[in-house]
């Protein structure tokens, strides 16, 4: 396969076409990507080539001495009632216990493992208003599971910059 430069495919086009292109460019509805940041919670959108935009929430969770990454946990809104999350966990889990996730020392929920994959094992997890508002009133939580030795894994999870996080996210999706 013979492989040419998007340049030269711009060789037969006039000087003047060519130096209006730049302001043509600018005239886009807006970036394609997106990256803002509320204290530990980093919003990020992307929008693919004809598509809509995509937008989440999230936060890594990293382990203090090794700077290896313990929990992923993302959020996207799904509805106006329902935020949808994904927490990536790490393998030596103990999958048919779940995660437990809590804000401060309030238990949210219960969440089955999805599947497991390179990364680690994912958690598919929907949060609703209540849910939601407690994450919203509490400094810190955790999510929790058991590792295959029993013992109860306690990875913390800050909520610090959620509220904004999450109002940013919903505007982004609505608008």
């Amino acid at each position: 396969m013979r492989f040419t430069s998007p340049l030269r495919s711009l060789a037969w086009l006039p000087a003047g076409l060519l130096a209006a292109l730049p302001a043509l460019a600018q005239q886009a509805e807006g970036p394609d990507t997106l990256r803002e940041t509320f204290r530990d919670w980093t919003v990020q959108c992307a929008t693919p080539e004809g598509g809509a935009r995509e937008c989440e929430m999230s936060q890594t969770i990293r382990h203090n001495e090794t700077g290896g990454t313990l929990l992923q946990f993302a959020l996207r809104v799904a509805d106006e009632d329902q935020v949808v999350g994904v927490l990536v966990a790490p393998f030596g889990l103990r999958l048919s216990q779940g995660v437990r996730v809590l804000a401060g020392e309030t238990e949210i929920g219960g969440y089955g493992f999805d599947t497991c994959l390179a990364s680690g094992c994912i958690v598919l997890a929907g949060f609703d208003e209540a849910a939601l508002g407690l994450m919203r009133a509490v400094a810190t939580g955790e999510v929790r599971a058991m590792a295959r030795t029993g013992e109860t894994l306690a990875i913390p999870v800050s909520f610090m910059g959620f509220s904004a996080g999450l109002a940013r996210l919903r505007a982004l999706q609505s608008g």
